[in-house]
């Protein structure tokens, strides 16, 4: 099963997330801010799947994913955000990220979506 990195300030979102994709099969590394998130993708660690947050603090998801994209040029990426600024919608699809699912969002969705780039 793969191996995916969730990053997301809110740590009831990460737990229950978490729990989802475990209780799936897949293994699950969960942070609660992006500066964390970033150190574990410049490890030795090993990611199939990013599933990241965009609006965090001090460290934005945007950040995240740029740090990914550089590190792991092979890694899936899924963002999960309330809103888009911008600009960065496009930026997402240059860094290669395949799914974007907007807040409010049904669980069931970041499976599936995990499902999609996994398969």
């Amino acid at each position: 099963m793969a191996r995916i990195l969730l990053v997301d300030d809110e740590e009831e979102m990460v737990y229950n997330l978490s729990a989802l994709l475990r209780h799936e099969g897949y293994q699950v590394e969960a942070v609660c801010d992006g500066l964390e998130a970033m150190n574990r993708l410049q490890s030795t660690a090993i990611y199939d799947v990013l599933v990241s947050d965009l609006n965090m603090a001090p460290v934005d998801g945007m950040e995240v994913v740029r740090t990914a994209r550089a590190e792991r040029p092979e890694l899936e990426i899924i963002v999960v955000s309330g809103e888009l600024v911008d600009g960065e919608n496009d930026e997402l699809r240059e860094l290669g990220c395949r799914v974007q699912i907007s807040k409010p969002f049904n669980a069931e969705d970041v499976l599936l979506a995990v499902r999609q780039v996994t398969s």
